[in-house]
């Protein structure tokens, strides 16, 4: 049996709330991993196509001095998007502004 390959189609059709779609449909899909870096920061990646989709954007975002500081970074082509979070696993003591300590 050979298996289905995804089909392009070229069309112009308006949704129910008025938008008119990009006119090319490929099929859904997510992927996601991460990788530990060191003790405290941890790379998780997230590649996807969702039905919704931008020709292109980009996002980049940074934190600090809270739960899961780091670098979140996402960008957009054609519908297919990749994120990659670089993030500290520790939470963040706000009573005391310092990385919170557990006693082992």
């Amino acid at each position: 049996m050979v298996p289905k390959t995804p089909r392009l189609t070229a069309k112009k059709n308006k949704s129910k709330s008025g938008k008119i779609s990009h006119g090319l449909f490929l099929p859904s899909f997510n992927r996601t991993g991460c990788f530990s870096v060191n003790d405290n920061t941890t790379l998780e990646w997230q590649l996807s196509r969702w039905p919704n989709w931008n020709y292109f954007r980009h996002h980049l975002n940074w934190t600090r001095k809270r739960d899961h500081a780091g670098m979140e970074w996402e960008i957009e082509i054609l519908g297919l998007t990749l994120t990659l979070n670089l993030h500290d696993n520790r939470h963040w003591d706000y009573e005391h502004d310092k990385w919170e300590e557990h006693k082992r």
